[in-house]
């Protein structure tokens, strides 16, 4: 062996090694890193809600621009009317409450944040 601290390899030169390998361990129960991940999933499946209420209400609001009505099944075509301006409503309501309802996204660092139990 020689003294030098100047290694080879395959033909590079290397003076010098930086190790930079440094470690963090989490210590967590299987049970409740399963119930933030749980938790996680569902809040990230939540930001998908708004899509139903408002594809009814689109339908709704097309349906009324391009729909004549009329008598059938003994119901009058005011009534048909009505009903489908009452359901867009309702499903412009539910949308509101679903928008109003809906959590930001969570950040990976804010998911490992609670993993560590870091407030």
């Amino acid at each position: 062996m020689s003294d030098s601290p100047v290694q080879k390899y395959n033909t590079l030169t290397v003076t010098q090694v930086h190790s930079n390998v440094d470690q963090e361990v989490i210590e967590i129960t299987e049970d409740k890193l399963s119930l933030i991940l749980k938790d996680y999933v569902q809040d990230i499946s939540s930001r998908k809600e708004w899509v139903s209420p408002f594809s009814v209400l689109l339908t709704i609001a097309i349906l009324q621009c391009t729909a004549n009505f009329k008598d059938r099944f003994g119901i009058p075509a005011d009534t048909w009317n009505a009903l489908f301006i009452f359901t867009g409503m309702a499903s412009l309501i539910w949308l509101i409450i679903v928008l109003v309802k809906m959590k930001k996204a969570v950040s990976i660092d804010e998911l490992l944040k609670t993993i560590k139990n870091i407030e």
